[in-house]
């Protein structure tokens, strides 16, 4: 549905998701609030674990002094693509120029993060962006994902092999577990490895019109918002957002942007237990909501090919 874009109040508009972890987020916060100009900006909080958990009723204590930062309540405790979009929509309503989604779990280091996100979005006129992610530990990059969204074929595939490792590992005859806790790359090989990567992706890039961004850190601007009552559709829950959005990118002639220039520090899977028992309920638990994600996924595109 296209609107105006009526009186913009803001520049940028951090939209966090906060799940119960109330000192990722803190950090998150207090990261942003140390960029240049801060006060040009906004911040919004959606309280995705109220029911479950008092944390951002503390973080609403700790910052309501601060103007531009806001916390909004889903009282459904629905999951991330919901969180996301009400956080999005709130954001709409204040007024702001573009939109950064971004994890609890993530940091911004660069002091000139917006201006750098406004240049680039005055040079490219991207209705999507994303920054270059990095992990913490390893220092990769991990944006984009993909360099295109799967297709139908692809997904059914991918829906067929998680369904069948799911059964491995409930069995316990699954390779995959033990070689996702087994696989390091040498430090000593990180730079160089990160290094090749970048470059990759920047001769890659020139082919690719719509590649699927990581979910961490997504942001759009107001071509987007002009247009789009929602950041996330249909919403999978957990998982498979960025395909959505790279395939209705393309649907609606969206561009995409990948701006390597902008850094996000990614924290994911810096605590996570390395039990063996705990690692194989989880990863059971994930392939499936990978499985109904993709279930959505493929029911989308189904009605458009």
């Amino acid at each position: 549905m296209k609107q105006d874009v009526g009186e913009l109040r803001y520049r940028c508009c951090f939209v966090i998701l906060h799940y119960k972890t109330i000192d990722e987020t803190r950090s998150c916060i207090e990261s942003i609030l140390q960029l240049d100009d801060i006060k040009r900006d906004a911040v919004v909080v959606v309280d995705n674990s109220y029911h479950i958990s008092d944390t951002g009723r503390k973080l609403l204590e700790q910052y309501i002094e601060k103007e531009n930062i806001f916390f909004i309540t889903n009282y459904d405790n629905s999951f991330f693509s919901h969180g996301n979009n009400l956080g999005y929509q709130y954001a709409k309503k204040l007024g702001v120029k573009l939109i950064i989604a971004t994890n609890s779990d993530t940091l911004f280091p660069q002091k000139d993060f917006c201006v750098k996100l406004l240049k680039a979005m005055k040079k490219h006129s991207f209705y999507v962006c994303g920054p270059n992610i990095v992990e913490a530990v390893s220092g990769s990059g991990t944006s984009p994902i993909a360099w295109e969204c799967s297709n139908k074929k692809e997904t059914m595939r991918e829906i067929e092999y998680y369904h069948n490792e799911c059964e491995r590992i409930r069995g316990g005859i699954s390779n995959e577990l033990n070689k996702a806790m087994s696989r390091r790359c040498p430090k000593i090989f990180l730079p160089v490895r990160n290094w090749q990567m970048e470059v990759m992706k920047k001769w890659i890039f020139r082919k690719h019109q719509y590649p699927v961004l990581q979910g961490s850190c997504i942001i759009v601007s107001w071509l987007y918002t002009l247009e789009n009552d929602k950041l996330f559709y249909p919403e999978t829950e957990l998982y498979g957002e960025e395909q959505l959005l790279s395939f209705r990118c393309r649907e609606n002639g969206y561009k995409i942007w990948y701006e390597p220039k902008l850094k996000v520090i990614h924290k994911g899977g810096v605590s996570v237990s390395n039990d063996y028992s705990d690692m194989v309920a989880r990863t059971i638990l994930t392939y499936e909501r990978m499985i109904k994600a993709r279930e959505i996924y493929l029911e989308y595109i189904g009605k458009r090919e």
